[in-house]
């Protein structure tokens, strides 16, 4: 009975696909160019697969079609935006994104291109014409239904003029309606992805103008035949557009607009498929652990274990990991466990040698391993000594070990900081130099006559701090201080003084005279006969005043 309801059982599709890829293994690689492997574009695929409901609906044939078309494009399917395997009715079609474009073009190396978006509120100019120019500094706003416009700039190696496509997204949404066939329009990806849709759009315009590789070409094809829901063979450098998928679906078309207005529960039930097409192609962790949780097979594990491995919160990676190994238990055939819960020979007996088959590991197992070596060491130096070990491995495929030495630098700087730039010492003091410079200073501080005079020689003491040692710095410092403090109290001692005219500064010096030629003294300076008669006068009274009183 059990063995009845197991063969009635329906085939798990993810396990299924699995077999159908690793049977169609070999002509992959021959697709695929050097950078890609056909291990990576497996499991890349059974990803996109597993995520999507409606792409296990297509005919595995078609899927394959499209990872061919993919891997000789050099784009990988869900990476970065590159490409995604988009599903309609039970065909599938390969669709690059805008990024696997730029990087297609990019990678030429001769032209470069980039897009961007615009919201309301950023700043936004551009010109047109003969002098074309695009300035764009966004506020931060990424709301889609904010969007206004796209562009796309793209520049051919040692040309002085950009080409320049900016679009309105009034008009994006008017080439959407007239290039995507209105069958695929319900559930196009640009319902969920507007901008990136947008961007690729505008993209498409400057790429007429830039050179253009045989991938870039092919790319482009692709990428409008995708939009009329087209398949498309590359064969060689040559791209046939195959029409009878158009032509079925134009047949559909046709005889769906003579039939009746759809009931109400018929537009709910296209809503709801419409629903099931749409897809997140970044699983998140609650799609990684329902998918654990509700794997069917070994095989099925696995597509998410790889899932869980490229999930990018490490506290979350590691949480489904302890997930998997909890779940794998439950496909552990019967005779092991049933082998585990053997009590253990006694100490007299010996139990027999059994001879095990080695098996040999593959790249994707090894990989596993490693990574939960890396992620259980705590040391740093300890990560750096697998370096060479994972880069002279025999199994393991150039993607893995790139990964894997990725992995351990990332790890390895989230364990260690920058080390601190060495303070840099100032050269040694030349006593005899700093004891001549402080002395000099100290002779132009005391020579200082006011406080400006004063503060002048300040810039010099700081120029001239570098050669001096502490010692002589502070002694030229106390000099400084105790001058200023002198000059400021000579000033203060003044302050409020009306100025002395040359007639009471003289009456004054003759007051204070000690003899006779002091009092000369005054008569002999010059500004004495410049004094008007009544200050002649007045010093001639202090003159006679003051000799009265010295000699009597």
């Amino acid at each position: 009975m059990n063995a009845q309801l197991q063969n009635n059982r329906p085939a798990n599709p993810v396990a299924s696909f699995n077999a159908f890829m690793q049977k169609h293994k070999s002509q992959l690689e021959l697709a695929l160019p050097k950078h890609l492997n056909a291990d990576r574009m497996v499991r890349l695929s059974l990803t996109a697969f597993s995520q999507n409901p409606a792409l296990q609906r297509c005919d595995p044939k078609t899927i394959f079609g499209s990872i061919i078309v993919a891997s000789q494009l050099g784009l990988e399917i869900g990476v970065n935006g590159q490409g995604y395997l988009v599903p309609y009715k039970t065909n599938c079609t390969f669709v690059p994104g805008w990024k696997g474009l730029v990087d297609l073009a990019n990678r030429g190396g001769r032209c470069t291109v980039w897009t961007g978006a615009v919201y309301e509120g950023d700043e936004f100019d551009y010109m047109l014409g003969d002098s074309p120019y695009c300035k764009h500094k966004p506020c931060g706003e990424f709301e889609e239904s904010k969007l206004t416009h796209v562009y796309a700039i793209g520049r051919v190696k040692d040309s002085e003029m950009p080409v320049i496509e900016v679009w309105p997204i009034k008009k994006v949404h008017a080439h959407f309606k007239k290039t995507v066939v209105p069958a695929l329009q319900p559930n196009h990806y640009s319902k969920k992805h507007l901008e990136a849709y947008a961007k690729k759009v505008a993209l498409l315009q400057v790429l007429k103008y830039m050179p253009q590789s045989i991938e870039m070409s092919n790319a482009v094809d692709v990428s409008y035949a995708a939009e009329s829901g087209k398949g498309v063979t590359i064969d060689g450098d040559f791209i046939t557009v195959d029409q009878s998928q158009n032509d079925e679906q134009e047949t559909n078309d046709q005889n769906s607009t003579q039939n009746d207005a759809p009931s109400f529960e018929q537009e709910q039930q296209v809503a709801q498929q419409v629903q099931e097409v749409e897809v997140d192609y970044a699983p998140t962790f609650a799609q990684i652990k329902h998918g654990i949780l509700t794997a069917k097979s070994p095989a099925h594990l696995d597509v998410m274990e790889d899932q869980a491995m490229d999930h990018a919160n490490k506290d979350e990676r590691k949480q489904l990991m302890t997930l998997i190994k909890a779940q794998s238990a439950k496909f552990q055939p019967a005779a092991e466990v049933q082998e585990s819960k053997k009590p253990e020979p006694a100490a007299d007996e010996v139990p027999p040698v059994q001879e095990v088959a080695e098996k040999k590991q593959t790249s994707t197992e090894v990989r596993k391993a490693m990574l939960e070596q890396i992620s259980g060491m705590k040391n740093a130096k300890d990560l750096k000594t697998i370096i060479p070990f994972i880069q002279g491995h025999e199994i393991l495929t150039a993607a893995h070990k790139t990964y894997l030495i990725n992995t351990i630098e990332h790890e390895i700087g989230e364990l260690t900081k920058p080390a601190e730039q060495p303070a840099t010492q100032a050269p040694a003091v030349n006593e005899i130099k700093s004891k001549s410079t402080a002395n000099g200073l100290k002779i132009s501080i005391e020579s200082a006559q006011t406080v400006e005079a004063l503060t002048d020689i300040a810039q010099t003491i700081r120029d001239s701090k570098p050669n001096m040692t502490i010692d002589h710095l502070n002694d030229v410092l106390n000099t400084y201080q105790l001058r200023k403090k002198f000059l400021e109290d000579q000033q203060d001692m003044f302050a409020g003084v009306p100025d002395l005219t040359w007639t009471d500064s003289a009456i004054k010096q003759i007051e204070s005279a000690k003899n006779q030629d002091d009092i000369n003294a005054v008569y002999t300076d010059p500004q004495f006969e410049e004094q008007s008669d009544k200050d002649k006068q007045r010093l001639n009274l202090a003159a006679q005043k003051r000799e009265s009183e010295l000699f009597g």
